[in-house]
């Protein structure tokens, strides 16, 4: 069956669906191209953001710790308060660990994800292995640091005490590093999103592009293919009108335009016999 062969209501119907499809196209490709988009800002927010609220809040309280290590080692002479004091140190390094924990799971997670925030991710990683490494080994130097306070160990609680502190210093740079890994994440994620959506715009605009050269392309096919047609008919009358009833109407056409053609040919030939008949009458008459 060809395409000639389809009325001209099922050609328009074909032409205009095809194009509706290509419209619809365009908007699934938009639709999908926005949840990406959305996705990457999620990703942003869900998890870049909390690496920087845990980070923080494990150097707060590794910081109140280290205070808190101080204050009893000024008190010199005053041991009443050493379990209070353990306590309460414990539970900030635990608080400060439990942040670092959650970052490493935000990080574990990030690496899955490949490109620049993977290899942010691995980075971040050893840092939050070296913060939590210092945090041991300065909760132990704290303990014992008190332990010699308690003692009467004086240079030896002092010397402990100084230890402790160059681990939490360990502590703080593992996590301003990890703040910075943090932030170029950040940038990543979202310059990554800023090239998603320059891609899809372009993409967007090509499609919309190709949706109006095929609208215009068709536009252009059925009104030529029609007007042709017509074209052919009209011919064809104005030679009828002056005379010429041997003239038919090469229009090969399955459509509604083609059978127009086919009737006019007929009522050419109506009239081409009907002529014919009148002039042999009027033959015989005049012989």
């Amino acid at each position: 069956m060809s395409w000639n062969s389809f009325t001209l209501r099922t050609k328009l119907l074909v032409s205009f669906g095809s194009l509706a499809v290509l419209l619809a196209a365009v908007c699934l490709a938009a639709i999908g191209l926005t949840h990406s988009l959305d996705d990457d800002l999620v990703t942003v927010v869900e998890k870049a953001l909390p690496i920087t609220k845990n980070s923080e809040v494990a150097a707060l309280k590794s910081a109140k710790a280290l205070s808190v290590a101080r204050e009893y080692r000024s008190r010199r002479s005053d041991d009443s308060a050493l379990p209070s004091l353990r306590q309460e140190v414990d539970s900030l390094l635990a608080g400060a660990r439990k942040g670092l924990t959650e970052v490493q799971d935000l990080a574990t997670s990030l690496e899955r994800s490949g490109g620049e925030a993977s290899r942010q991710a691995k980075a971040m990683q050893d840092d939050i292995k070296a913060a939590l490494a210092s945090l041991d080994t300065y909760n132990k130097k704290e303990h014992d640091m008190m332990e010699a306070h308690k003692n009467g160990q004086s240079d030896r609680a002092d010397q402990l005490l100084n230890e402790a502190e160059a681990e939490m210093d360990q502590v703080e740079a593992a996590v301003h590093r990890i703040r910075e890994h943090d932030d170029q994440l950040s940038a990543s994620l979202e310059a990554s999103a800023l090239s998603q959506s320059r891609s899809a715009t372009t993409m967007l605009w090509g499609m919309l592009v190709l949706g109006t050269l095929v609208a215009g392309g068709l536009s252009v096919f059925l009104s030529g293919r029609i007007s042709g047609a017509l074209q052919t008919l009209r011919d064809a009358a104005d030679r009828v009108a002056g005379g010429d009833t041997g003239v038919q109407a090469d229009v090969d056409r399955g459509d509604e335009i083609g059978q127009l053609a086919v009737a006019f040919n007929e009522m050419v030939g109506q009239i081409r016999r009907s002529r014919a008949g009148q002039k042999g009458p009027r033959g015989e008459a005049e012989d």
